[in-house]
C-alpha cells in the first residue's frame, strides 16, 4: 500500500510499505529503535520504499493523457542510497471505473516485475 503524489509544478513523491503482516512487525514504535529487534526493524527497510524527484513523460515514445510512460527522476531523495540520481521508468494507463480514476504504473526491473493499481483520492 502507499501514496504517489504528482504535484503541479511537475514533482513526484511515492511511498510504499507491505501489506503482508509478516513484513510489518505491530510492535514498533517510531522514534524508539531500542524497541523491537535489528531484524524487525530490517523488515521494515526491506518491504518500504519512498522517493522523490521531478517527472515528465517520455517525449521518444507515442503518450497521450492516458496512456504512455512517465520517468520519475533523476530522484534526489531516496531511502535506498542506489535510487539517488536515477530515474525510475514507469509505464502508465490512467482509465475510470464506477465513476472513479484510476492510475495504473508498471515496470520491470532487474528481479522484479510490478503493476500497481492507485485510485485518485483528491
Amino acid at each position: 500500500m502507499g501514496l504517489v503524489t504528482y504535484s503541479a509544478n511537475g514533482y513526484v513523491s511515492a511511498n510504499f510499505v507491505s501489506t503482508i503482516p509478516e513484513q510489518r512487525p505491530l510492535n514498533l514504535i517510531a522514534n524508539d529503535v531500542k524497541n523491537g529487534s535489528d531484524y524487525e526493524w530490517s523488515l521494515i527497510g526491506k518491504y518500504a520504499t519512498a522517493y522523490m524527484g521531478p517527472i515528465s513523460i517520455n517525449t521518444s515514445l507515442p503518450a497521450t493523457e492516458t496512456q504512455g510512460q512517465v520517468l520519475h527522476g533523476p530522484l534526489f531523495v531516496a531511502n535506498l542510497p542506489s535510487l539517488m540520481g536515477k530515474t525510475l521508468v514507469r509505464n502508465y494507463l490512467v482509465f475510470k471505473r464506477d465513476g472513479e480514476t484510476y492510475l495504473r504504473l508498471s515496470f520491470v526491473g532487474a528481479s522484479t516485475k510490478a503493476d500497481v493499481l492507485w485510485k485518485r483520492i483528491a
